[in-house]
């Protein structure tokens, strides 16, 4: 997700970011480990919203885009 949807060349570092800044997001992945000679453990959302969440702690262009959208969502449910 993190580098199809946010566009990271090297996703690793920037989860590695995301992790220093919020260290609670460790709890919304399990670490699969994909078939394959010399994969490493990777860590896949446990469900839609915890992947929400991490697209919201995304830096850059992406992160930001989702972030305003779903700032627009939370005012409009809140008139409701």
């Amino acid at each position: 997700m993190i580098r199809v949807l946010g566009g990271k060349k090297n996703p690793r570092d920037t989860w590695a970011r995301i992790i220093e800044a919020d260290p609670a997001v460790v709890g919304k992945c399990d670490n699969c480990q994909f078939p394959g000679e010399r994969q490493r453990e990777t860590p896949i959302a446990r469900t839609k919203e915890d992947a929400y969440y991490i697209l919201g702690l995304l830096p850059g262009a992406v992160g930001n885009k989702y972030r305003e959208q779903a700032a627009k969502i939370s005012i409009h449910k809140g008139k409701d």
